[in-house]
């Protein structure tokens, strides 16, 4: 009986210590959000605008978006456009983004996440422009040139 018990307290320590800050469990796709339709042009990503508030320095605004992977694929790089929305859906002001790293987004996965960078006072959306994505085997989508 005691070893179980230390069995179950070591799988609780590894598993609260293995959590990032910030990780939840839509963080690793969980089955419960509620997924958009996969764009009807090709894109293998898409996004959703969360909310826009103070970073966590609360000095800038940032963005928060949940990005959904349709693909049987992990993400590892995308190369996006930030277009930063008025209340009224206007476009205030477009910036380039990126975003790297191993495993960035699991391969039929969702996210939630920070984006973002001199969003003016008046954001209150961020719609985001897909121009490419890189996954983990090394092959890569690009957006149709118009």
């Amino acid at each position: 009986m005691k070893r179980f018990a230390l069995v179950f307290i070591l799988g609780l320590v590894v598993s609260a210590c293995g959590k990032k800050d910030g990780d939840s469990a839509d963080n690793r796709g969980d089955e419960t959000v509620t997924w958009p339709a996969k764009p009807a042009d090709g894109t293998p990503i898409a996004f959703e605008s969360i909310s826009v508030g103070p970073d966590k320095r609360g000095k800038d605004l940032k963005a928060k978006v949940r990005m959904f992977n349709f693909t049987d694929k992990t993400i590892v790089r995308m190369d996006l456009s930030l277009d930063y929305l008025d209340g009224n859906g206007k476009k205030l002001k477009d910036f380039p983004w990126g975003m790297s790293g191993p495993g960035l987004l699991p391969a039929k996965g969702t996210k939630v996440d920070e984006v973002g960078a001199f969003l003016p006072p008046e954001t209150k959306k961020v719609a985001v422009q897909v121009h490419s994505v890189e996954f983990d085997d090394k092959t890569k989508w690009e957006a149709p040139k118009s």
